[in-house]
Formats: C-alpha cells, structure tokens, sequence
C-alpha cells in the first residue's frame, strides 16, 4: 500500500482490461433481454423510435433507451439519438426465423443475476435481486440518500468503489485540471481517494470530504492508509439534507450524479452554485455518452448498469451542460482525463 501510495501521481498503470471485464458482465444480458422482451423483432418491422418500442413492448422508456443504447454499442442496433433499426448482424443471428438464431446460446444468460436483474426493471417490477443491495435488500442509493444503512454494507459498497475509481481519479489529478484550485470540496468522496491523490500532488492545499456521518470512521480508516489523514478535513453531513461548508473555492462530484435522477441532480448542482464563491468552479467527474446514445461501450453498459440497480443513469455532455447553465454556471468544458472517464468543468460568474 505504502508503495502505490508514494507511486500514484506519477504511476502510468491502467486499468483498461479490469474495467471491460466488469462491465463486460452486462453485454450477454442485455442480448439476451432484448431477446427474450422482442425488441429485435420489433425493430426487424421498420426504423423506430424509442418510444413507439416500449408502447409497442408494454416496457418502461427509460429502460428501453438504457437497453438500445448498449446494445447499439455492441453492434446490434442501428441508434441515433432515439431512433434505432436493426444491424445486419441482428438480421442473421437475433430473428428467431433466421437459420442460425442464437436463442440456444442465450438460453445460458437467463440463468444469470444480471438478465433478472435488467428484465425486472424494464418491466418497471419490484427488483427482487439486484447485482447491488445491501445485506437488508435496501439499495446503495436508498441508503444513501435515507443515511440509514449497515456499516458492513457501506463498507463493502466503499471498497468496490475505491477500487473502481483509484485510476480514474489518478489519471484526473495527472490531467493538471486542478492546478489552479486552493480549497477542494469533494461531495461523496467515499474512501478518499481523490482527495488524497489530490493532496498527494497538491500538498500545499486543502481539501474536505462531504460525507455521511455514519461512513466518515470508513474514510477515515482509507485516510490512514494514504496518510493523509492530517491533511483532510472531514464533513459529516447528507448531501441533500445539510448544507455544504463554505470558504472552498472548488467542488468535486465524482461518480456522483450519476447516482440520482434528473430532479436530485439539478438539486445538487443548485447547492454547489449558492456555496461557491465567484470565480468558483465545479467538476464532475463521469463516464459520458456520447451524444447520440449509442456508446462508448463501457459507457453503455455502465448506463444500464445504473438503470438497473438504481433507476439512474450515465448522462451526455451536452445534458451535464444544460444543467450547469441553467444554475448559472458558465465556460463548460468537457476533458477526457482517462479512457472512460471524463471531467467536466464550469464556473460561476465573478459578477453575478
């Protein structure tokens, strides 16, 4: 630990091949539902949008949208913006008149946690499994937002997510984004670790981690480990329930709004707008879209993943700006900091 520690700001490590691998988990899945529901049926008729799709499936949209979008990426739909047609891999192997129907082949992914778990929410059904609950069958985002969960489950939550985002958040704090920054808050920083490669580089600063009152000793315990644990502040508080401290001049949401819908987002978003100071500029932190909804493909499946699991979702560029804008930030600015991951970043008017 005390190695990758010292290591991390200038360590060029990757980790391409882990992230594919686990979100590769969903690509089957999401063939075999879009089997099972008809859609390649239905789009075998004619071009259609994503909305006469669920009418005509009796699906939710959203979930229909989260489900054409992977698998558009994957090469099985044709999809700009809500429109999708069939591919010509889809036309040979995914109609069940064709010759060489892969049925059979997916008849294997049924059986799987993750088909349950994406037919359930596409049908808009109480998900009674999900790849992510806690040991009382609550949501991560339920617990979240309530701030009433088991420790054991918030720590276990935490460790999948350090280890997820520890090279994302490396790659964010090489990018040199942050250079000009003085007093970094970071909104859900969970176990830390972005704060603290941001200290690690920035050793001369500050920053503070807005966090639940009841996984703060979970950060603290990620904080030793780093040793910075002299060097952060920690914020006990619910995010959308307690006010954010002032007297910082950056606010860092990282793997954080994608957790939320539309209406929670904008929420947040407004808070960190009325705390900032002028001149005061926001990041988030996110896998994107791209704005025709059909990838990247770790996007994709992430998007499903969080549809899903949560009923949220991975979102655009241009839709993060449209948010940002509309609370009064300006210069949106999108910076691809890793192969999946991407910076955004804003600022509030020094006149407002």
């Amino acid at each position: 630990m005390k190695q990758i520690v010292d290591e991390a700001i200038q360590g060029n490590f990757t980790d391409k091949y882990l992230i594919d691998l686990w979100l590769s988990r969903y690509h089957m899945a999401a063939v075999a539902v879009g089997d099972t529901v008809g859609i390649f049926e239905a789009a075998a008729k004619g071009i259609v949008n994503i909305t006469q799709l669920a009418n005509m499936l009796e699906l939710e949209a959203e979930g229909v949208e989260a489900l054409t979008c992977l698998l558009a990426s994957l090469g099985l739909l044709n999809k700009h913006y809500s429109v999708v047609s069939l591919t010509e891999t889809a036309k040979q192997f995914l109609l069940k008149n064709s010759f060489v129907y892969w049925g059979n082949v997916l008849s294997y992914t049924r059986d799987t946690l993750e088909y349950k778990v994406v037919l359930d929410a596409i049908h808009s059904r109480i998900i009674q499994q999900s790849t992510q609950i806690s040991e009382s069958g609550n949501s991560f985002s339920d617990m979240w937002s309530s701030g009433n969960f088991e420790i054991s489950s918030a720590k276990k939550f935490i460790n999948i997510m350090n280890s997820t985002i520890f090279v994302p958040a490396m790659k964010a704090v090489q990018s040199n984004l942050f250079n000009d920054v003085k007093h970094l808050l970071d909104i859900g920083g969970g176990s830390g670790c972005f704060a603290s490669l941001f200290i690690k580089k920035y050793p001369h600063k500050k920053a503070t981690i807005f966090e639940i009152p009841q996984v703060c000793d979970i950060t603290k315990s990620y904080l030793k480990k780093w040793r910075t644990i002299s060097q952060i502040q920690l914020h006990p508080g619910n995010f959308f329930k307690d006010e954010f401290p002032y007297g910082i001049d950056a606010v860092l949401f990282s793997n954080i709004l994608h957790d939320w819908p539309i209406q929670k987002v904008k929420t947040l978003i407004d808070k960190v707008f009325n705390i900032l100071p002028n001149g005061g500029r926001i990041f988030i932190h996110e896998m994107l879209l791209n704005e025709e909804r059909n990838g990247p493909l770790n996007a994709a499946a992430f998007n499903l993943f969080m549809y899903a699991n949560y009923k949220a979702q991975q979102f655009t560029r241009s839709e993060l700006f449209l948010l940002l804008e509309r609370a009064g930030f300006y210069e949106c600015v999108e910076h691809k900091t890793h192969q999946d991951y991407s910076i955004i970043t804003a600022i509030k008017p020094s006149v407002i």
